[in-house]
C-alpha cells in the first residue's frame, strides 16, 4: 500500500480536537489507523514546537456493525506534565461509538 492509498488519506481536521473521513467500509484496521492519527495531530498541535512521539497507545473496538459514512473522532487532554501528555478519543460512525483510545505522548 503506498502512502497515497493510505486509509488516513483522507482525513481532514476541521479543529485540533477533531477529525473526520468518509469510509466505504469499518475495517478495524483502518478506524485505528484514523484513531491514532487523530491522536497525533491532537498531540502536534498540543505540543507546539516540541516534538510529541507516540509512547504507548490503548484501542477499544466495541464490535458493534458498521457501514459506509463519515466518522467523526474527537480527541481531549486528559492530562499534561511537562514531558508526557496523555489523550483520550472516540471514534463514531452514524452515532455509533466504535472505537474508544487512550494514548501517552512524550513531549520534547
Amino acid at each position: 500500500m503506498s502512502a497515497t492509498d493510505a486509509p488516513t488519506s483522507n482525513l481532514t481536521f476541521p479543529a485540533s480536537d477533531k477529525a473526520t473521513a468518509r469510509i466505504g467500509s469499518a475495517r478495524d484496521d483502518e478506524l485505528s489507523a484514523f484513531v491514532i492519527q487523530a491522536l497525533q495531530h491532537h498531540a502536534s498541535a498540543a505540543a507546539g514546537d516540541k516534538a510529541a512521539k507516540l509512547v504507548s497507545v490503548s484501542l477499544d473496538m466495541t464490535g458493534k456493525d458498521a457501514s459506509a459514512g463519515t466518522v467523526q473522532i474527537d480527541t481531549k487532554t486528559d492530562r499534561q506534565t511537562r514531558s508526557l501528555l496523555f489523550l483520550g478519543a472516540d471514534l463514531v460512525l452514524n452515532d455509533t461509538l466504535l472505537v474508544k483510545a487512550t494514548a501517552i505522548f512524550r513531549l520534547g
